[in-house]
């Protein structure tokens, strides 16, 4: 008998690699896969706005990124700290000029990466949006929510802005491959029916824009959380996020999805070492830790071809008597 529902998503024909640039954006599973990501020594650029949970604002920055970088004046002071509506609490700095040109300089970033990208993910994590003088904000900045208007989008205003945001970025980078997603985490705080309502919007969306670009792809983050980890022990103790171990299932596949033989094999080898290198020695200056130390130089040295791994020779090299 059957305790759990598994399913295997499509194989991509499209590869991630070691030589692929990736850029991700949207809610905190889109940093949690490219902090995966960068792990693995992969070239990626790791949502650079920081949280970014609806699709208007991520359509809004990156609109903002390819164009002219004019900033919306939705900055504020609070504490004698400045932020500004539209971006998340860690673009924060003492004076309004120093602000801007971070997010600024965040913004060249973004658009340089985007010319070269070979791949985009974007997860999408709520339709419930929060506007201010009728247009969407990204982040409330925890004011009052009477200073806002909060609702939900509708079918069109999604499909729409994942529309827009496909088209300027084929604009200046038609090769770049866009991967979307459904983050599995819940946001129940607005009641159970409306996250429902809000993930089935995104996901219909999802398919829908899929099935209108070529370059689009859908990766069942959500589904596989819903149906595959059907049990709240693959939940933290807020009932809200995935644990590291739902994560790390959902990793895994989309590292089968998305990376051919070779990069899997290069994956595995580089979690090996990485154990390797978070080994914790009760005695460090005996001869069999010191030996491990030297072969471990010399597995590091065999990938150098590979990726960069100057940092870690020389951090294992510090450690040999």
């Amino acid at each position: 008998m059957e305790f759990r529902t598994s399913f295997t998503p499509e194989i991509s024909e499209k590869k991630i690699d070691l030589d692929s640039t990736v850029l991700t954006i949207g809610s905190c599973f889109s940093t949690a896969m490219g902090t995966r990501l960068e792990q693995c020594k992969f070239n990626v650029l790791n949502n650079p706005f920081g949280t970014v949970y609806n699709p208007v604002s991520i359509k809004n920055l990156i609109v903002q990124s390819i164009g002219d970088h004019n900033l919306e004046d939705y900055f504020l002071e609070r504490d004698s700290v400045w932020l500004h509506h539209n971006y998340h609490s860690d673009f924060r700095e003492l004076s309004k000029e120093k602000l801007e040109d971070r997010i600024n300089n965040s913004l060249k970033e973004v658009k340089q990466t985007i010319q070269k990208a070979d791949f985009l993910i974007i997860t999408l994590g709520t339709a419930v949006v929060y506007e201010l003088a009728g247009k969407v904000i990204s982040n409330c900045h925890k004011l009052p929510q009477s200073n806002f208007n909060k609702r939900i989008l509708t079918s069109k205003e999604i499909t729409n802005a994942l529309s827009e945001t496909i088209e300027k970025i084929n604009a200046i980078n038609s090769g770049c491959e866009i991967i979307l997603t459904v983050s599995p985490v819940r946001h129940i705080k607005d009641s159970i029916p409306v996250n429902s309502r809000s993930k089935a919007l995104l996901i219909a969306a999802c398919h829908e824009i899929s099935d209108q670009f070529q370059q689009v792809q859908y990766f069942p983050s959500y589904e596989v959380m819903m149906d595959d980890l059907r049990d709240y022990r693959f939940y933290k103790e807020d009932l809200i996020h995935p644990t590291p171990f739902a994560e790390d299932y959902i990793w895994g596949l989309f590292r089968d999805s998305y990376f051919d033989d070779s990069t899997k094999t290069f994956v595995k080898n580089w979690q090996s070492i990485q154990n390797d290198l978070n080994h914790k020695p009760f005695q460090p200056e005996s001869e069999g830790h010191q030996k491990f130390l030297r072969k471990l130089i010399q597995k590091l040295e065999n990938l150098s071809d590979r990726v960069n791994v100057v940092a870690e020779i020389e951090s294992v090299r510090n450690q040999l008597k």
